[in-house]
């Protein structure tokens, strides 16, 4: 009997914390977006009530590490067009309105070789995976998101790799 008490008590607690009321995400069919951090456009085009297409075109400005050379810093053109599935939030204070909220999806992604190095070797690159992102626009039209991904990259220098990509954006609604 106090097995059955528990786990009743623990279904009821669990089944509250998961029924809150969902705040759906609002998209418009169409925003344009001047970036700032990496300098770009961003085009996003509704397909759904919650799906939308994201084409950004910009210069990545990109850091790493080798034994080599030591730290280095590159800028490297890209193209990047992502599919994603806006998801409901629990309630909040705020709505979120002009395509912010949290989305996951499918992303494609062309790096061009880095600007300003003169190359025997093509370092282009072509990478998809899976992404999971947040964006939020104010009424100011200020643009702040973030997003995450994991997934394949080739290259003809490299061949066949993993892909992990992390970014921020900073930048202005222009529609």
């Amino acid at each position: 009997m106090k097995y059955l008490v528990i786990t009743v008590t623990f279904i009821v607690i669990v089944n509250n914390l998961f029924a809150q009321e969902k705040e759906p995400v609002v998209l418009q069919n169409h925003s344009l977006t001047a970036t700032i951090l990496s300098p770009g456009l961003q085009y996003e085009l509704k397909l759904s009530d919650n799906k939308s297409l994201a084409i950004n075109g910009a210069i990545a400005v990109n850091g790493h590490y080798s034994s080599y050379s030591g730290l280095c810093v590159s800028t490297d053109p890209f193209i990047q067009t992502t599919y994603r599935r806006y998801y409901d939030r629990k309630s909040v204070k705020k709505p979120l309105k002009h395509n912010s909220g949290n989305y996951y999806g499918t992303f494609l992604r062309y790096t061009h070789d880095r600007l300003g190095e003169n190359r025997v070797i093509n370092n282009s690159s072509v990478s998809t995976g899976f992404t999971w992102g947040m964006q939020r626009n104010y009424k100011s039209n200020l643009h702040i998101g973030f997003n995450t991904g994991i997934g394949m990259e080739y290259s003809e220098y490299y061949g066949f790799r993993g892909h992990l990509s992390a970014g921020i954006q900073i930048g202005f609604l222009i529609k």
